[in-house]
């Protein structure tokens, strides 16, 4: 996923998110995680976007929707 000359950051930020919702899944079921996801991105929109345009623009796609990554 990404490209390799991206800021760390930006990979640790898509990671910890999608970390995130997995927890959520895990922890209170679908119902919940699925209003997150519908709130910002899903799992799968996430990991398009790192793996076609970077993990960097998976990580401002992630801040334009409001989800607090850095």
């Amino acid at each position: 996923m990404g490209a390799s000359a991206e800021p760390p950051g930006c990979e640790k930020a898509v990671k910890d998110y999608l970390n995130a919702m997995r927890f959520i899944k895990e922890a209170s079921g679908g119902g919940i995680a699925g209003r997150v996801e519908r709130a910002y991105l899903n799992e799968g929109e996430v990991t398009q976007i790192a793996s076609q345009q970077g993990f960097c623009a998976a990580a401002q796609a992630l801040r334009n929707k409001g989800a607090a990554v850095r």
